[in-house]
């Protein structure tokens, strides 16, 4: 599972951006599974959870 965080200043565009980069490093047998939450207060910034599953 991924959980990209962002501010409402990121655009829909760069967080797609961000999990396709995720998602090229990740196994070729994983499934990712990501989800987005709006945190004002991060403005521009964004933070990037990752929850693996073995």
């Amino acid at each position: 599972m991924l959980e990209i965080e962002t501010g409402d200043e990121v655009t829909l565009v760069e967080m797609a951006q961000a999990a396709e980069i995720i998602e090229k490093i990740a196994d070729p047998d994983a499934q990712v599974i990501w989800g987005h939450v709006i945190n004002e207060e991060l403005g521009e910034n964004f933070t990037v959870k990752i929850i693996a599953v073995i």
